[in-house]
């Protein structure tokens, strides 16, 4: 007699067990993905600059950085950066600039 599919058992799952290897995995994949977009467009991730966006008055200054990765969407486009706690798409910014340092 062979076995049918409703015979047959699903294997566990163990949720809760601590290992994010695959999920760790997958993060550094997207967040490498979007650094690499970002080189391409000569964004200058993970330097100080002063800019100003489209959408919000003013000029700000901080380290620019990829915001957190959104999930629901595996595609990294459009980018989402952030400055200090201002997070924007890179088709807001009007201008961007190294700010270089005084020791250079």
């Amino acid at each position: 007699m062979s076995k049918t599919n409703d015979d047959m058992i699903q294997g566990e799952l163990f949720f809760d067990q601590g290992d994010t290897v695959g999920y760790d995995s997958f993060q550094a994949d997207i967040e490498n993905k979007k650094l690499e977009l970002a080189r391409k467009m000569g964004l200058p991730i993970g330097k100080k600059v002063i800019l100003g966006l489209r959408t919000v008055k003013g000029e700000y200054s901080g380290v620019l950085k990829l915001a957190k990765p959104n999930l629901k969407k595996v595609d990294p486009t459009p980018l989402h950066l952030q400055l200090n706690d201002l997070v924007f798409l890179q088709s807001d910014i009007e201008f961007c600039s190294v700010q270089r340092d005084e020791t250079e």
